[in-house]
């Protein structure tokens, strides 16, 4: 029986916040580490927040997993969801990549409020949302499509 696909979407805090050049390394060497663990999935960076959505099978998940959870580059990481799923939602990724600006990119998305301008902790406000996972899941879709 093949190994079942999973998906992980999390969010967590950087310790400072980063630049650009900060987050092309970032991603340089995640997309290496994916590509050799068969990871696909998509980052979006919004003011010192990542929001990070990891897919592929359920072992590589995990162990991607936990070397994020290592990374000392960021803190307060909190999952989201983790699913089972068919088939892959980001599989020409191995890692897209958005940098968020509530002026802009939010607004783009049809009834989205701007959580990036909420006055509560980004993840205070996430994980008492009703169906944050379907949130979540919809921005990065969103995201996808208009990459």
């Amino acid at each position: 029986m093949p190994e079942a696909l999973v998906q992980l979407g999390y969010m967590s805090k950087a310790v400072h916040l980063m630049s650009d050049h900060q987050l092309d390394r970032l991603l340089n060497k995640a997309r290496i580490r994916n590509k050799k663990n068969n990871i696909t999935g998509m980052l979006l960076y919004a003011d010192g927040s990542f929001l990070q959505v990891i897919e592929g099978g359920e072992r590589a998940v995990k162990d991607t997993f936990t070397l994020i959870q290592k990374d000392i580059k960021h803190k307060d990481i909190k999952i989201l969801f983790e699913d089972t799923i068919e088939s892959r939602h980001f599989s020409e990724w191995s890692m897209g990549f958005r940098r968020l600006s509530s002026d802009s990119d939010m607004g783009m998305i049809p009834g989205m409020n701007n959580f990036l301008e909420v006055s509560q902790p980004l993840d205070e406000y996430l994980t008492s949302q009703p169906h944050s996972s379907t949130l979540l899941k919809n921005i990065f879709m969103y995201f996808k499509r208009v990459a």
